[in-house]
C-alpha cells in the first residue's frame, strides 16, 4: 500500500518538475507493482495480496483497489504486459451498461 500511495503523491508533481531522484523512484515503484502483477503477493503470484483490492469502491480514502492502481500506472505512462491480469479483472467486473 505504501508503494501505491508514494506513486500517487509523486504522480501529482508535473512531469517537467520531477527531479532525477523522483523519476527514478517512480520507475522503481512502478516496476515493483508490475513484478507482482499489481495485486499479487510478492512471495506467491498465485495469491491476491489484499482481497479488498479486488472490490471497487468510492471513496477510497486510505484504501485502494486494482482500478485505482491501474489508473495511476496509466497516468504515469506505464504500459506493460504484466498489467493484463489486472485489466482482465476490471473487465470482468464491467456491467452490461459498460459501467
Amino acid at each position: 500500500m505504501g508503494v501505491v500511495k508514494t506513486l500517487n503523491a509523486f504522480a501529482e508533481i508535473p512531469k517537467e518538475k520531477r527531479s532525477k531522484a523522483i523519476r527514478q523512484t517512480i520507475e522503481r515503484a512502478a516496476e515493483f507493482m508490475l513484478n507482482y502483477h499489481i495485486f499479487k503477493r510478492s512471495h506467491n503470484l498465485a495469491r491476491v495480496s489484499k482481497a479488498t483490492w479486488k472490490k471497487f469502491g468510492f471513496p477510497l480514502m486510505c484504501q485502494m483497489d486494482v482500478l485505482e492502481i491501474l489508473n495511476l500506472l496509466l497516468d504515469l505512462e506505464c504500459r506493460d504486459p504484466r498489467m493484463a491480469e489486472a485489466v482482465e479483472l476490471v473487465r470482468a467486473k464491467q456491467c452490461e451498461d459498460d459501467r
